[in-house]
């Protein structure tokens, strides 16, 4: 959706709700806010990790998806974030604009030479890698990789240099009305969600079914 446009409906509502008037910058801020916070809710722990739960998940964050598959673990099997962001602000094929917010899915070749078979790696907590490590009743098996994060890096196991692979969520650009070719890059259902959060923080009182309602008519209109 052009920015231009989310402004619009914003302040079709605001009119409707005879709410205060609000700047192209304030607009601006509370749409960036929403923007964060619609992508935040895809990963809320409570009660269970929802990230890609369902196809509807994915839809609608999928304009954010990138695969990174050009990068290498060291000899002690880790991969800096930087690593990750120089490949997806680069230049080579498949290269974007900006850095990665979430690891979606990793995986770790068995070896370090390049037909070396992918194998999906197992996200572990910290806690969780040291009751593994320090079982004395069974050895922990290193047939298929994990991965644990850490400021600046992510650690795999088995320690070893490898090719691997992620599938990562890039960050959505800041939106400015004063901004050339600025949009929400999301779809148009999920940025009116969008709009709506933007409106709740922004103080606006509405019903929800109503935004939405008023808001399908808008996109059914222009299409």
């Amino acid at each position: 959706m052009e920015i231009d446009d989310a402004h619009k409906l914003f302040n079709l509502w605001i009119d409707k709700t005879a709410s205060p008037y609000f700047t192209d910058d304030e607009i601006d801020l509370f749409l960036n806010r929403a923007i964060v916070e619609f992508v935040n809710d895809h990963f809320d722990t409570k009660p269970v990790h929802r990230a890609e739960a369902s196809i509807r998940d994915v839809e609608e964050l999928r304009e954010l998806i990138e695969i990174v598959d050009d990068v290498r673990t060291d000899s002690n099997g880790k991969v800096k974030d930087t690593e990750i962001n120089d490949s997806l602000t680069g230049t080579g094929t498949g290269a974007t604009d900006r850095e990665f917010s979430y690891i979606l899915s990793a995986s770790k070749a068995s070896s370090k030479e390049c037909g070396g078979e992918q194998r999906k790696s197992r996200f572990v907590r910290h806690n969780d890698w040291l009751a593994q490590k320090d079982n004395t009743y069974k050895k922990p098996t290193e047939e298929y990789p994990t991965h644990r994060l850490f400021n600046g890096y992510i650690q795999f196991n088995p320690a070893t240099e490898s090719n691997v692979e992620f599938v990562v969520l890039k960050k959505h650009l800041t939106v400015s009305k004063a901004g050339t070719d600025s949009k929400i890059e999301l779809s148009d259902k999920a940025a009116n969600k969008i709009i709506f959060m933007a409106l709740r923080q922004a103080g606006v009182s509405l019903r929800e079914e109503d935004f939405y309602g008023m808001a399908t008519n808008e996109i059914n209109e222009n299409e």
